[in-house]
């Protein structure tokens, strides 16, 4: 595995991306030494660092700042006097357990930035020789919550133009898993026929607002506490040209459906996932945009829709070792099976299925939304043993309590 004639290392994670499920969730790994000879030695640990490191675009500010977020110091080997001690020639392997705390923030990267990162550092510390440090990243993140993401529901927005031209964008979801597919539905139509569509573009964009603290010196010197920037980016883009399209001199309402695909990168260097914190947010939307030739005026008019939504990160996506296996949202909205109909079903079955169907995407509910459904099978259940003359009605599709 080593060279025989020189010193080597080698520090081995047991997963590249890890998600946090509950307190017991460990970083573990082991760091593997080869002494050819023996070895004075005063100490042998491992480190998990955590930090942050913000852009600070602004002549007030130091233009780079890492900031500490977290550090986990595990000791592997050393001596109880304090003193070097002596490690015989031959190979070493030393295993490690790192506890992660439940309140730590996600690893955040994306275009051109890696706002939040996480690494695991073994150290060798000798008297009177340099130190010998070994590193190697992992992504650190929390599985998706539901009541913290967007309502999972399909987005439609439906308007009208000042310059009378009817739309409706619809979605899937409102939450859509990183590196994933869906198709973006989008119907216009314009009230005038003199009206001739040029193209329709969409564009994933995502947003930054960063909230970036002030080192004491600079808050001294220059009156300012804090300060905020913005960065927008475009993660995705597609355009889609007409020749000439209009309606028939006697369709007084010509329209358009399309069926727009979405290809979210799959790479942690091109996107981010939706982030919230004292720091950084970073917020997701689709653009839809419209391009028409007013053939009247000889003038262009455009529409343009926006509908915001949630990327997430989940383990049905990304992998222990930090791959990213590309996924279609349908594939996720399909899972399980059909619902009965609409007379026939009961509350709690369509609960606890659709429960089962977000533990397959990554999702986990909140203690309240599990307690929700309880409290509406006790109360079905309730009101059944009354014996009133009247049927009950389950609730309609989309009516559940959420958290």
């Amino acid at each position: 595995m080593f060279s025989r004639n020189a010193e080597a290392y080698d520090l081995r994670l047991d997963q590249a991306c890890v998600f946090i499920q509950d307190d017991s969730t460990c970083v573990k790994g082991k760091f593997h030494i080869y002494l050819p000879r023996s070895a004075s030695l005063k100490d042998i640990r491992v480190k998990l660092i955590g930090s942050m490191n913000l852009p600070r675009d602004d002549s007030l500010f130091e233009k780079t700042r890492e900031i500490l977020t977290l550090l986990s110091d595990h000791a592997l080997g050393s001596s109880k006097t304090l003193n070097s001690f002596q490690l015989s020639a031959g190979n070493y392997e030393f295993p490690f357990s790192i506890p992660l705390p439940s309140a730590m923030t996600d690893t955040v990267t994306g275009p051109k930035h890696m706002y939040q990162m996480y690494y695991v550092q073994a150290t060798i510390e000798r008297r009177f020789r340099y130190n010998t440090v070994v590193s190697q990243p992992i992504r650190i993140y929390h599985p998706p919550v539901l009541g913290q993401l967007m309502p999972s529901d399909p987005m439609t927005l439906e308007g009208q133009t000042k310059t009378d031209i009817q739309y409706c964008i619809s979605m899937p979801d409102l939450n859509v898993p990183f590196a994933s597919s869906f198709t973006v539905n989008c119907w216009i139509a314009p009230l005038s026929k003199n009206l001739k569509l040029r193209n329709v573009s969409l564009a994933v964009i995502e947003k930054h607002y960063l909230r970036v603290t002030a080192t004491a010196a600079e808050s001294v010197m220059h009156n300012v506490m804090t300060r905020n920037w913005t960065r927008t980016s475009t993660i995705f883009s597609a355009e889609q040209k007409f020749s000439g399209v209009t309606g028939s001199p006697d369709d007084l309402s010509p329209e358009w459906s399309l069926d727009l695909p979405v290809h979210l990168p799959d790479s942690f260097d091109l996107a981010s996932q939706s982030v919230s914190t004292s720091s950084i947010n970073i917020i997701h939307e689709v653009v839809v945009q419209a391009e028409f030739e007013n053939t009247e005026i000889h003038a262009v008019v455009k529409m343009d829709a926006k509908i915001p939504f949630s990327i997430y990160m989940t383990p049905a996506v990304i992998g222990e070792d930090a791959t990213i296996h590309n996924q279609s949202i349908e594939c996720f909205s399909n899972i399980g099976e059909t619902p009965p109909p609409y007379g026939d079903h009961k509350a709690d079955a369509i609960l606890l299925a659709w429960e089962g169907n977000l533990r397959r995407l990554g999702l986990e509910t909140s203690p309240s939304f599990s307690d929700q459904c309880c409290q509406l099978e006790l109360a079905n259940a309730s009101s059944q043993y009354i014996g009133s003359s009247a049927s009950i009605e389950p609730p309609a599709y989309g009516s559940y309590p959420t958290a």
